[in-house]
Formats: structure tokens, C-alpha cells, sequence
């Protein structure tokens, strides 16, 4: 049997929370503020007043939601719906305030991008987010692998330049890069690597004439040990 003492500060449903000219009285969730005499007072969740008895109140509502997100949390949560089947559409937030009544966690969130402040039940947050840090700075030399080939036959070949410019999102980081070539274009930090090594015609020689010199010994070597083969037998 619920007693006095433990209505205070608790959040109970109450059967004649609210009242319909139409319908009558319908239940709600209040939290019991204090005692005066034998008439309770309620607050709702829209900071209503209600002053009840001990017997419109059926039970005890368990709190068992857990706030999740803090004021100045950046998150990824659903900021509208689209089309007639309500698909969702999410975007960047920072958490600018919080209520809490019950179970009913409600966020007060603003749209990064827009400046633009909606309000969000904890359900709709997707999860926290982070700016990423970029790897690379502006004016490095890098290296772009681009795939070449099909999808059952490909290899990457490298091209080099230089990082113009660098956008960075909570999605990811972006960078511009102008390549030797001369052309332009935006990649992501996954397809970047170490620049390769153009050499000049004199190096390219060396290294050919090394490649021969080292296939010689190569072939000697080869027939040496046919000799020594053939003469044994």
C-alpha cells in the first residue's frame, strides 16, 4: 500500500490529472511536490498545478531514462522529416539546453549550419560527434592513389601535388589539390599517400644500367651452375 511519505518527489500517475468539458477527467504523470493535509500537489510536465487526493493516485512511475548528452555537446541528430513515408533527415547540433520530466528527456538543439534551434526528444539524437583533426596541412606535397583498371582487374597509380585548400566537417575532411598535371580536384584523407619519386633522365639511366649489370651477374651465375652440372655427369 503506497503511504504519504513516499508520494514526495516522485513521479505517479494520477487519474484525474486533467479535465475535458467533453470527455471529463483523464489520467496523466505528475511529480509530487509536498503535502497539505490530505491534498497532494502535482506539477505536469508543462508546469501545471494539480491538487489531488491520495486515492486518484494508481502508482508509482519507475524512472529508468538516463540523460546522455550535456550542454555544449555537439551531436548528430534528426532535425526534420521528409515526404509522404516521413523519411528522416539528420544534421550536425550543439546541445544548448535540457528538460527532463520522468521518462521524457527533451533536448534544446542548434543546427550548426542554419543557426536554426529546434527542440528534440532524447530518441531522436543519433550520437555525439567530434570535428576531426586533418593529417595533412595546407601546402603539403602529397600523393593521390587513383584506381585504375575494372572492378576485377585494377591497380592505383600515384599522382603528385600540392594541398590548396582544406574543408573540415563533422562527416570528414575534405582536401583541394592542385597535381602536376595541372588539373584540380577534391579528395578524401583516405586516398592519400606519400608522393613518389619522379627522377630525372640521368637517374633513370643509372638505375636501368644497375638493373642490367645485376642481370648479368644474374645469367653468370645461371650458367656457371649448368657447366658445373653438365661436366659432372
Amino acid at each position: 500500500m503506497t503511504t504519504h511519505s513516499q508520494l514526495i518527489g516522485k513521479y505517479v500517475f494520477i487519474d484525474n490529472l486533467h479535465y475535458d468539458p467533453r470527455d471529463g477527467y483523464y489520467g496523466g504523470i505528475g511529480l509530487c511536490k509536498s503535502l497539505e493535509g490530505t491534498l497532494f500537489t502535482f506539477i505536469t510536465k508543462f508546469g501545471q498545478i494539480h491538487t489531488t487526493t491520495i486515492d486518484h493516485v494508481t502508482k508509482i512511475i519507475d524512472v529508468t531514462e538516463k540523460q546522455k548528452f550535456q550542454i555544449g555537446d555537439e551531436v548528430k541528430a534528426i532535425v526534420d522529416y521528409i515526404g509522404p513515408y516521413h523519411e528522416s533527415i539528420d544534421d550536425y547540433c550543439k546541445v544548448t539546453g535540457v528538460k527532463s520530466f520522468c521518462n521524457d528527456i527533451e533536448y534544446e538543439l542548434m543546427v550548426i549550419k542554419s543557426g536554426k534551434t529546434i527542440r528534440s526528444p532524447q530518441h531522436n539524437i543519433r550520437t555525439k560527434v567530434t570535428m576531426p583533426i586533418p593529417k595533412y596541412a595546407s601546402g603539403a606535397r602529397i600523393g593521390v592513389k587513383f584506381m585504375k583498371g575494372c572492378q576485377y582487374d585494377y591497380w592505383y597509380e600515384v599522382e603528385n601535388g600540392i594541398i590548396t585548400n582544406i574543408d573540415i566537417w563533422y562527416s570528414g575532411v575534405k582536401y583541394t589539390v592542385k597535381f602536376d598535371s595541372g588539373k584540380i580536384s577534391t579528395v578524401e584523407e583516405v586516398v592519400i599517400t606519400t608522393p613518389i619519386v619522379i627522377k630525372t633522365p640521368e637517374e633513370k639511366k643509372l638505375d636501368e644500367k644497375t638493373f642490367l649489370i645485376q642481370r648479368e651477374q644474374q645469367l653468370l651465375a645461371e650458367l656457371e651452375m649448368t657447366r658445373k652440372a653438365l661436366y659432372r655427369n
